[in-house]
C-alpha cells in the first residue's frame, strides 16, 4: 500500500499492477520494467508518485509517476551482487532516494543501501564486518524505525539483527525468540510493536 495514500495498491508479477482503490479497480495500470527477469519479489509503495520494486534475480527498479504515467528504470549496479534473491526493500523515512535492501542467498553481503542520483544509484554493503556483522546467512526481512532512521531490524534464518547506526555494526535481537527462521516484520510505530513472523513457530 501507498505510505501516503492506502487507498493506492501495488502487486508484482513480471511488472508492477497498480490500482487506486485497494483491488477492486481492475488493476487496470500496468508498469513494464525493463529488462526484468524472474518475479517481482519486494516492493515498497514510498509515495503517491514513488515506488521502489526489486525482484528474485537481484534486479532494482525506480518507479517514478508523472501526471498520469509510471517510468520504471533499474538502478542495479555493482558491488551488488548480480542473481541473489531480493527478499525486502525500503526507502528510508523522510529520505526517499535512499533504500535499503534485503538479500537471501550465500557468499555475499545480505544487506545493501542504494543512494539513488540523476539516472543511478550508488550501493553499499552494510552488512557490517568481523564479529559485528550479520552472518552469512539469508536475510528476510526488513523494518526501519521512523523515529530513528538509522535503527534497521533484518530478519534472518537464525535470529533477528539490529542496527542502530546505519548498519555500521549489528548485534542480536532474539531474546525470547525461537531458534528458527523469521520471515517477515512490521514495526507498529503508535504502539511501538514489532511483530516477527517465523518459520513453523508463530508470531
Amino acid at each position: 500500500l501507498d505510505e501516503t495514500n492506502s487507498n493506492n495498491a501495488a502487486f508484482g508479477t513480471d511488472q508492477i499492477n497498480l490500482d487506486p482503490a485497494q483491488g477492486t479497480g481492475s488493476w487496470s495500470t500496468k508498469v513494464t520494467l525493463p529488462g526484468v527477469s524472474g518475479a517481482v519479489s519486494a516492493i515498497h509503495y514510498t509515495n503517491s508518485s514513488l515506488i521502489y520494486a526489486a525482484t528474485t534475480t537481484g534486479q532494482v527498479y525506480r518507479l517514478v509517476k508523472s501526471g498520469a504515467t509510471w517510468t520504471a528504470t533499474a538502478i542495479q549496479a555493482p558491488p551488488l551482487p548480480v542473481g541473489p534473491f531480493i527478499t525486502d526493500i525500503a526507502a528510508v523515512p523522510g529520505s526517499p532516494n535512499t533504500v535499503i535492501l534485503t538479500m537471501s542467498g550465500f557468499g555475499h553481503g545480505h544487506v545493501w543501501r542504494g543512494v539513488f542520483f540523476g539516472t543511478s544509484a550508488i550501493w553499499t554493503n552494510i552488512s557490517g564486518s568481523a564479529i559485528t556483522a550479520i552472518p552469512d546467512i539469508p536475510a528476510n526481512a526488513l523494518a526501519i524505525d521512523p523515529n530513528a532512521v538509522n535503527t534497521f531490524y533484518v530478519a534472518t534464518d537464525v535470529a533477528v539483527y539490529r542496527s542502530t547506526n546505519a548498519g555500521v555494526t549489528w548485534t542480536q535481537f532474539s531474546e525470547g525468540l525461537p531458534n528458527c527462521a523469521v520471515f517477515d516484520m512490521r514495526l507498529h510505530n503508535p504502539t511501538r510493536l514489532l511483530r516477527a513472523a517465523t518459520h513453523a513457530r508463530g508470531i
